[in-house]
């Protein structure tokens, strides 16, 4: 398996992924890290994979529930 790419979707997730071919019965990897700044509350994220598999596509869903900072009240109320 190749991993040609994986795209997300927005500038706050930042996925990494296996550049070398995959080979049967191998294992590989798609990590995502995501910057929760300014982003309380729950999120939902996706990270576009395209391979050559069958299908083409995959999409990779993540929910994080993100908690305020102990000082986010300092510049006033999350809402």
């Amino acid at each position: 398996m190749i991993i040609q790419s994986a795209q997300p979707s927005c500038g706050c997730t930042v996925p990494t992924y296996s550049q070398e071919p995959i080979p049967v019965g191998g294992t590989g990897f798609v990590t995502a890290e995501f910057d929760t700044s300014g982003k309380p509350g729950i999120n939902n994220k996706t990270i576009t994979v395209t391979a050559n598999t069958w299908p083409k596509v995959t999409t990779l869903r993540f929910k994080a529930m993100v908690t305020p900072t102990a000082d986010a009240g300092a510049n006033g109320p999350v809402k």
